[in-house]
Formats: structure tokens, C-alpha cells, sequence
């Protein structure tokens, strides 16, 4: 992922829309994306067991925002009873407590088991909304913005599952959230794989706001 916001501001979402011919975008609260926040499990850790990953916060990548594989743990729990807490494919995970508040994961890839811990909460992304575009909205400097704010009103580091619905983002239809999405994974895939990408990028992005009408 991004390690410059600058790549993340909504400019760039509606500017890269625009360069892929996308429509009328609407805003919406990010509650109405969703068919439901649940919070994670309550229960300790235990040796991986080979099968059944824990995902807890200090397990996300700060700058990836993935699955850190290099300490892997299960849960204590019994598996069957509490499978409600396994992630599915797309599902989106927030952090609530603590300084890593706003934190967020995605779940991509159905090869493993991972069940999400109590610190974190999971939003179930609707059917009819792509979660890789609202995932792509958690990386963007108005979501940290909103993270800050929501803080500062706690007095303390942390947001709810009711404070996370009322964050407010713009999209296009579903074929157009797809396009926006895949595109922004992919820069950060290049990102990933070559330091130097983001220099090129936020320069070409920062050309092509500059000649453009988009604003926040």
C-alpha cells in the first residue's frame, strides 16, 4: 500500500475515474455499504496450529496492510462454535482501540483460515458493492481525517462500529467501483514491488490535478 498519502487524497479516486470514462458519483455513508459491524473475539492467543490464523492488530502491516506471516498464532477457542468469527472473501476489518486506530485490512484471498480478534471489527461489504473500492477509501487522507476527528471527540483513541458507519465517501456504480478499485491495487502492487514508483506516480497524478477540475 500507498506510503504517501498523497496518492490517496479523493482527487485521485475521481481523477482516475474520470481517465477510465466512470459516471455520476454519490455519496454515501459507509454504513449504507454494508450489511452489518460485528466485533472480534474475545479470546487469548496459542501456538499456530497450522490451520486456524489469528488476526489481531499488531498482526496488520502498518504501511502493506496486510496479514504479517511472520509470527502466526490460533485462537483459544472451539472452532466449531465459533466459526461466525472466520473472515470471508472481501470482508473489511477496522481497528477500534488504542493508537492504531483506523487501521484497516482486507481479507482477498480465501486460502486460509482467519478468524479477527476483539480489538478489530469486520464490516460485511453489501453484494452489490465492490470491496476492494471501499477498502481503497480507508487508505485516503479524508479517512484519516474522520479518524482524528472521531478520536479527538472520545477523548481517547478509539472509534465504534456506529462512529466507522457514518464515514462518508463518494462512488460511482458497481462496474466503476471494479475499475477504480483493481486500478489502485495495482499501483500499490507496483508500489510494493519498486521503491521507486511512488515518485513517479504522485508526479504524474499531481500533472494531471493540476490540469484537471477536481477538488475535495
Amino acid at each position: 500500500m500507498p506510503s504517501s498519502p498523497s496518492l490517496r487524497c479523493s482527487q485521485v479516486f475521481r481523477l482516475i475515474g474520470h481517465i477510465l470514462g466512470t459516471g455520476t458519483w454519490e455519496q454515501r455513508k459507509l454504513g449504507e455499504l454494508s450489511n452489518g459491524f460485528t466485533y472480534g473475539l474475545n479470546a487469548s492467543a496459542k501456538a499456530y496450529d497450522g490451520k486456524h490464523q489469528y488476526l489481531r492488530i499488531t498482526d496488520i502491516d502498518d504501511e502493506t496492510r496486510t496479514f504479517k506471516q511472520t509470527h502466526l498464532t490460533s485462537p483459544d477457542i472451539d472452532f466449531i462454535r465459533d466459526n461466525s468469527y472466520v473472515l470471508k472473501l472481501g470482508d473489511i476489518v477496522f481497528t477500534r482501540t488504542g493508537a492504531s486506530t483506523g487501521k484497516t485490512f482486507i481479507y482477498r484471498t480465501a486460502d486460509s483460515i482467519v478468524y479477527y480478534a476483539g480489538f478489530l471489527i469486520k464490516m460485511s461489504v453489501r453484494e452489490d458493492i465492490d470491496s476492494e473500492f471501499v477498502f481503497q477509501n480507508t487508505l485516503t487522507t479524508s479517512f484519516n481525517r474522520f479518524v482524528k476527528v472521531m478520536s479527538q471527540r472520545s477523548g481517547q483513541p478509539g472509534i465504534n462500529s456506529k462512529e466507522y458507519a457514518r464515514f462518508k465517501l463518494y462512488i460511482p456504480k458497481l462496474k466503476e467501483q471494479v475499475l477504480v478499485g483493481n486500478m489502485l491495487l495495482l499501483i500499490d502492487n507496483l508500489i510494493a514491488a519498486n521503491e521507486q514508483v511512488p515518485k513517479l506516480v504522485i508526479k504524474i497524478v499531481n500533472n494531471s490535478l493540476a490540469n484537471s477540475s477536481f477538488s475535495n
